[in-house]
């Protein structure tokens, strides 16, 4: 009788040995991460071991916790134009860096995997004087800042707007800053001319008077509109807000000012600003050399709740223009609000969480791009 009980007790220890001695399962982690020298990102379709696909567009970072072992697989679209290397690097020692844009890679235990996608550009930007030896400062996309002296050859440049401001040279005229777009992959010239060493010609023979001939400023007029891509955000989140002055008129308008004015009890600036705004206290500032009749300017700047907000505050954007030659009695189209409300996040999740505020976010976007779109209607009307 006591044969069968040492047995059962013998099997049963045996068996928790087994699991004891068996070790627990494991998982890795696979951050993917894209970077680009604008404010533009690509897409990719991350494929898991299980045949699972996800599309991921235009995200900068994204984390997988408890990844499952086995060989992931990437399918990246760049951005147009833009070329792309690929680095994986696992517990932080790199392992690939390569140029294709289709990447597998594997996860073994408890590996900790980074994937960093980087987009580049081969633009040039040449900056040249006449005569050579002129210093510089040149300003470009994503804060770029480079001073130098001409001639100066830039590779690798990302597209965008470039602007080169030359400094004074002794016996010489000031050249005025210099502001072009560079295409992407394409070449960019930026050429400074001074004039140095001239005699000024003598003065001309004094004129009689002629009788003053009025110049007015009929025929140039403009109206400002100021809209914000989401009617309500959460405290300590980024809401972009677009402000688009147009020329009504028949006439050029000259040397405008626009400016954008924000409570700093609840909004604050992300600078630098957008096409070299400035900022002084609540206030930002754009100045433009003109604007010719029936064309626009805009500008979207990212403006940043305070994290202290509260729920169910609104905060109001207000956007001006002014000009040196505008027509009397215009002053009603110049000055334009838009309301900012902070929400809560509604309780049903953290999923659900996302999708409504990624559908709200796309919903309102929409409604104030047609709501431009039809005040500029009107106006060609």
């Amino acid at each position: 009788m006591q044969y069968p009980t040492r047995s059962t007790l013998v099997s049963a220890l045996a068996a928790c040995s087994f699991f004891l001695a068996s070790p627990a399962l494991a998982a890795g982690t696979v951050t993917i991460v894209q970077q680009s020298p604008i404010d533009v990102l690509g897409e990719y379709t991350l494929t898991l071991p299980n045949g699972t696909q996800t599309t991921i567009h235009e995200q900068e970072r994204k984390e997988i916790t408890s990844a499952a072992a086995g060989t992931y697989h990437l399918r990246i679209v760049p951005p147009a134009d833009a070329k792309v290397t690929t680095t994986v690097t696992k517990n932080g020692i790199d392992q690939t860096a390569t140029a294709e844009k289709d990447v597998s890679f594997t996860i073994v235990d408890t590996e900790q995997v980074l994937v960093t996608i980087s987009y580049r550009y081969d633009g040039t930007v040449e900056v040249q004087s006449n005569p050579e030896g002129a210093s510089f400062e040149l300003l470009g996309p994503n804060d770029l800042r480079v001073t130098g002296t001409s001639p100066a050859t830039y590779s690798g440049m990302a597209p965008g707007v470039y602007r080169v401001t030359f400094h004074r040279k002794e016996d010489c005229s000031l050249v005025s800053p210099i502001q072009r777009q560079l295409d992407a992959n394409k070449t960019l010239t930026l050429i400074g001319a001074y004039t140095c060493g001239v005699v000024a010609p003598p003065a001309p023979p004094p004129v009689e008077p002629e009788e003053p001939v009025a110049d007015t400023n009929e025929g140039r007029t403009l109206r400002i509109w100021v809209a914000t891509h989401q009617a309500e955000t959460l405290p300590g989140s980024t809401v972009r807000t677009t402000i688009t002055v147009k020329n009504t008129g028949t006439r050029t308008v000259h040397n405008l000012v626009i400016s954008a004015q924000i409570d700093p009890a609840m909004l604050q600036w992300s600078t630098p600003l957008p096409r070299f705004g400035t900022v002084s206290g609540d206030v930002a500032f754009w100045e433009v050399p003109q604007l010719y009749s029936g064309k626009t300017w805009s500008v979207t700047m990212p403006l940043v709740t305070n994290a202290s907000v509260q729920q169910g505050e609104q905060s109001v954007v207000t956007a001006r223009v002014a000009a040196d030659d505008l027509a009397d009695g215009s002053t009603d189209t110049l000055l334009a609000k838009t309301t900012v409300g902070v929400t809560g996040m509604p309780e049903t999740g953290f999923r659900a969480d996302v999708i409504f505020l990624i559908l709200s976010t796309i919903f309102t976007a929409v409604c104030a791009k047609k709501t431009v779109q039809q005040h500029l209607a009107m106006e060609r009307a």
